[in-house]
């Protein structure tokens, strides 16, 4: 979910299926007019696209297993710090640390622990170049980010934990796109992949959005285009139980044709009480009056094996009023009390609790 352009992207638990072929022939079809597209991109399923060169001085410089700074992917990297890899579901059921999941998650992403150790003391850092020559403003950045432990802000004699990310074009003065900070006063439990809860002091967060386990979109415009973007991270981590995880760098150009809005994002069941929520996006401040969100049936057969006579029919329905639109962002996100809860975010709109089946259903 986004709030000033950052959302949670990566979600467990989600149940929805693909749309019926009888209900895609029924709907219009897609604006081939859509005008965002990707310039270039790292990290998205272990692929790059539009790469020049990547500079990362401190990759394979730690003696320490646990401690790291560099791209991983899991059975492949022959070592990988234990604090960034959540292992509790199939590898190593008491584990209690981790960021990326061990199954189905076996993409690379840059892992970030205990740089502070005897082969380095200070910040360490990597850098993407990226062609981008040709794409037309405005041009968007996302990272998916994540990060767990008990961090450190820097009081006193405490090393800080922080990271931060800065781009450049052409050669420009460096701009910082995030930037994380840490609440020495606050807690948060994060939820492993096996459903263990961990409860933790001293959270990182950047914008005022926690950063969890669960990898969260940060997505920020751009000033300006050119021929070369370079994207550079700087961090620092003390502690071989402190982690901070990125995957699916993306520089994305253009912006939604005018009167598009898409389901961005939908979580219909998590563990224990779900924590239910819809997130549109399109054009900053369109007006969603007299558009409904629809949920279908979609369980093809009964439980009992029979065929589905309630198959395409309308489970679920959110109607939009008069006061609803996108916000500034071009996001409006819909969802149960409980997402304040969980994610610190205030729902543009409150929908009650089980508005959505746990079950096979088609959105739209």
């Amino acid at each position: 979910m986004r709030a000033a352009g950052i959302s949670r992207r990566s979600v467990t638990f989600a149940s929805v299926l693909a749309m019926l072929a009888a209900l895609l022939m029924a709907l219009p079809a897609p604006d081939a007019g859509a005008a965002v597209t990707e310039v270039a991109y790292d990290l998205v399923d272990s692929a790059a696209l539009n790469l020049t060169d990547h500079t990362n001085p401190s990759a394979g410089a730690f003696t320490s297993s646990g401690d790291g700074f560099e791209k991983y992917r899991r059975d492949v990297s022959g070592s990988i710090p234990f604090a960034v890899m959540d292992d509790s579901f199939e590898v190593y059921g008491p584990d209690t640390q981790g960021i990326i999941q061990d199954y189905p998650e076996d993409h690379e992403f840059f892992g970030v622990v205990d740089t502070e150790n005897d082969q380095n003391s200070g910040p360490v850092s990597a850098t993407w170049t990226f062609d981008i020559s040709g794409a037309a403003e405005p041009l968007t950045l996302s990272i998916d980010a994540g990060a767990m432990g008990d961090f450190e802000a820097g009081l006193g004699d405490d090393v800080a934990d922080y990271f931060m990310w800065e781009y450049s074009i052409d050669g420009a003065a460096p701009v910082v796109a995030f930037e994380s900070s840490i609440d020495e006063a606050g807690d948060y439990t994060y939820v492993l992949q096996s459903g263990t809860e961990v409860s933790l002091p001293d959270p990182a967060s950047v914008g005022g959005t926690m950063l969890t386990n669960e990898l969260t979109t940060l997505s920020t415009a751009l000033t300006g285009t050119g021929d070369e973007l370079v994207l550079t991270l700087i961090a620092q981590a003390d502690g071989g139980s402190e982690a901070f995880a990125f995957q699916n760098i993306v520089i994305t150009s253009g912006e939604p044709d005018p009167d598009t809005v898409v389901i961005n994002e939908i979580v219909v069941s998590t563990a224990g009480t779900d924590v239910e929520y819809v997130e549109l996006y399109g054009t900053p401040e369109l007006s969603l009056d007299g558009l409904s969100l629809v949920g279908y049936e979609a369980d093809v057969t009964t439980s009992e094996g029979d065929p589905n006579p309630a198959l395409g029919e309308i489970d679920t329905r959110i109607d939009f009023g008069p006061g609803d639109a996108l916000g500034t962002n071009g996001f409006f996100l819909a969802g149960v009390s409980a997402v304040l809860v969980e994610y610190t975010v205030l729902p543009d709109l409150e929908i009650p609790n089980n508005t959505f089946e746990n079950s096979s259903a088609t959105y739209a």
